[in-house]
């Protein structure tokens, strides 16, 4: 195949698909252009490189041919929870006060996930609400995932997955969510694949928000690692429609690549974990006056055995004979001052880095790890509430949040984790005890401090989200 294409033909097949496609090639990549639309241009069944230029530039393609193109000239590499802390503020941060604002009347929630390639982002946005809604059933809920590429689309349809899916999950992720279907493939189990609508759309050519492709009213968008194909100009336009695509307090999720003068200058921004959301209007979350409704009436969690001693979490003991007996239930060797940290801060950070890996397992054993050497250091117990409350086991982390605050009464995002749990197990008592307590350990701390354990969120900023949330 001649391979060769002059260069005001070549200016105009990247004007045609900046125009028709939204997809920028900067000068630089003139060849590795050229060498992706040769290889477009052998599927399609071409034999000349410029006569399949000519016919692309008359526009005869058809919605279908469109998407085959674009899988040529874009990577769809994606994963389960990739960039996982987008997913932590959604269900940690964002949903709670959102669920508990619908709560009761008009129970709906509407994502949109646009570009979602073989749909393994929009399948992580549907485990997302599995844990966070114990009734979804009584919620109107709609899942839409686009994408230009029909090849993409059919295969996130069927939702049969490989091992390479699965790089940023545990065993125990795929054993709960997926069927396995032949000796290296994993079909997602049927209540979670209908949760999500996949359809195809093109974000440079199709019109949104829109009713009639369902395309309105939002509360959370989705678009990552799709914005870095445009050029800035182009990237703007897009999230300038998908501000109109949100309703009021709705964000925009972005991949930490695609940077702020990618995004419309009418977001606001909240700063989580080193990533910005974006949202539509003020940075504080809608809040509402009403007490916080009983997620789960007719749900029970398992009964856990934790010896009857360990306190209520962000109750303060001050009695040492109290501290000696839960002591001795632990097994913890006298210190020599109550509280005091023992060491343990290596494997402390080893186990948080094998977290934001997702090696989970890993993780939870270099807790129990240090806690065998440093078994008065909170964050450990911290870290593995965290680490069972991400794989569903809410019942394991409840007690462990109640060592860590007993262990560091002012533990705010133990307080803050603990108060979620009970609001998803049913006690609305202890949960707004808990973000109380919560309130409180703020107050002892600066504005601008970094908050413990947060990743980079400050006092300031967590301030805003407990009180969107507490109302």
């Amino acid at each position: 195949m001649n391979i060769d294409l002059s260069d005001a033909l070549l200016v105009a097949l990247k004007d045609f698909l900046q125009l028709h496609m939204g997809l920028n090639f900067s000068r630089r990549q003139d060849r590795e252009l050229v060498q992706k639309i040769g290889l477009a241009a052998n599927a399609f069944g071409y034999e000349d490189l410029t006569v399949f230029v000519e016919w692309l530039l008359k526009g005869l393609m058809t919605e279908r041919q469109t998407g085959r193109l674009a899988s040529y000239l874009t990577v769809g590499e994606t994963y389960f929870f990739r960039e996982k802390k987008s997913f932590d503020f959604l269900e940690q941060i964002y949903l709670p006060g959102l669920i508990r604002k619908r709560y009761g009347a008009g129970m709906h929630l509407r994502i949109w996930c646009a570009g979602c390639a073989t749909g393994e982002e929009a399948y992580s946005l549907a485990i997302v609400l599995l844990q966070s809604l114990p009734e979804i059933h009584l919620w109107n809920i709609k899942i839409l995932a686009t994408d230009i590429n029909p090849d993409f689309l059919e295969k996130a349809k069927r939702g049969i997955y490989t091992k390479w899916s699965f790089r940023n999950t545990s065993p125990e992720f795929q054993n709960r969510y997926f069927t396995q279907i032949g000796n290296k493939e994993y079909q997602i189990l049927p209540e979670i694949r209908n949760l999500v609508q996949f359809s195809s759309l093109n974000l440079a050519g199709d019109s949104y928000p829109s009713k009639v492709n369902g395309t309105d009213s939002f509360d959370i968008i989705f678009c990552r690692n799709v914005m870095i194909y445009f050029s800035v100009e182009y990237a703007r336009i897009i999230t300038g429609r998908f501000y109109q695509s949100l309703v009021n307090g709705g964000v925009l999720m972005v991949s930490p690549v695609e940077m702020s003068p990618m995004i419309s200058s009418e977001f606001s921004k909240i700063d989580y974990a080193g990533f910005t959301i974006y949202q539509k209007g003020n940075h504080k979350l809608e809040k509402s006056m009403e007490p916080f409704p009983d997620f789960t009436a007719n749900i029970s969690l398992p009964s856990v055995q934790t010896p009857e001693n360990i306190p209520e979490a962000g109750v303060k003991i001050e009695d040492q004979k109290e501290f000696v007996r839960l002591r001795s239930l632990l097994s913890i060797d006298k210190p020599t001052e109550p509280f005091a940290l023992t060491g343990g801060s290596d494997i402390l950070a080893k186990a948080k880095a094998s977290a934001d890996e997702g090696k989970l397992k890993q993780a939870e054993e270099l807790c129990r790890q240090g806690l065998s050497i440093d078994k008065l250091n909170p964050a450990f117990y911290y870290l593995l509430a965290t680490l069972m409350q991400e794989e569903g086991r809410d019942a394991e982390a409840i007690p462990m949040l109640r060592m860590a605050l007993y262990l560091d009464p002012d533990f705010v995002l133990a307080d803050f984790l603990y108060g979620i749990l009970c609001l998803k197990a049913g006690d609305r008592i202890t949960g707004l005890k808990s973000f109380k307590n919560a309130g409180i350990s703020l107050a002892k701390l600066s504005p601008d401090d970094i908050l413990p354990d947060s990743d980079g969120l400050s006092v300031a900023r967590f301030k805003e989200i407990l009180d969107s949330i507490t109302g």
